[in-house]
């Protein structure tokens, strides 16, 4: 780094240099004063003779040339500082990386141990694991032994029920067989008293249908009846208003009368 610090500052003043007039007819002098103002100087030699351009050149030189030094130091003086800091900074790492081994060698014993106590902490909790796995094999196998022997005997005594059933189930068929000749008889019986029963629908609707002719017939000369009905209330309600007009007539003339006498 400091290396290519020194590189850079030899760059910048062979640039500087190599802007110096190399002819008589211009020169230019791009540079900065210490504050910063600029220090250009532009002289045409067209109609000035040579020792004037001389004198005139070489003050300007000596100002070239000392704010070059200026910059040079001043850019030696910030290496000198970076390269003061680089080595602090290298030293302060140097101390560390000593300070780091040295806790690493102290406590290289302590990690050793510590690897050992987990390989023993590892290797202990592994048989526990395997323990408890046969363990846990073992009582699976008394409860799968368990298991089978439950299941084979509700399987013998479902073959039983089933030998019970399937006697049974003989028995019912042979009932049924023996009993079937009863039943057609029974049926055939039950068919006749069908028939009869039909025959019997068929007279009841046939009554049934002169029945509902009558009640037609009785139905029509209700209605018939009805309506005289409704002419004979009509004529007894204009009969009743007759009487009671008549009645009110002769309460008022029996007032009448009555009036008059006590007069």
């Amino acid at each position: 780094m400091l290396r290519q610090k020194y590189f850079s500052s030899l760059n910048f003043i062979c640039l500087i240099c190599s802007c110096k007039c190399q002819d008589l007819e211009k020169f230019v002098a791009p540079l900065l004063d210490n504050r910063g103002a600029p220090l250009v100087a532009i002289v045409n030699t067209t109609n000035i003779s040579s020792h004037i351009v001389r004198s005139i050149e070489m003050p300007l030189r000596e100002i070239i040339n000392s704010t070059i030094e200026c910059k040079i130091n001043d850019k030696l003086e910030e290496d000198i500082v970076s390269s003061q800091v680089l080595q602090n900074v290298n030293d302060q790492m140097d101390t560390l990386q000593q300070t780091i081994d040295k806790h690493i060698g102290d406590n290289r014993g302590k990690f050793t141990e510590v690897k050992q106590e987990i390989a023993a902490l590892r290797k202990e909790m592994e048989e526990t694991i395997l323990r408890e796995r046969i363990e846990q094999m073992k009582n699976l196998t008394k409860t799968v032994d368990t298991v089978n022997t439950d299941l084979n005997e509700k399987v013998k005594k479902l073959a039983i029920n089933v030998d019970i059933m399937q006697s049974e189930l003989k028995e019912t068929i042979l009932s049924i067989d023996s009993n079937v000749s009863n039943l057609a008889d029974h049926l055939e019986n039950y068919s006749n008293r069908l028939n009869e029963l039909r025959l019997n629908l068929q007279k009841l609707a046939v009554n049934t249908s002169a029945i509902e002719d009558d009640m037609g017939q009785v139905k029509a000369i209700t209605d018939i009846n009805d309506e005289s009905l409704r002419v004979h209330d009509s004529k007894l309600e204009s009969l009743t208003e007759t009487i009671n007009d008549m009645n009110s007539r002769d309460i008022d003339r029996s007032d009448d009368s009555v009036r008059c006498r006590q007069r």
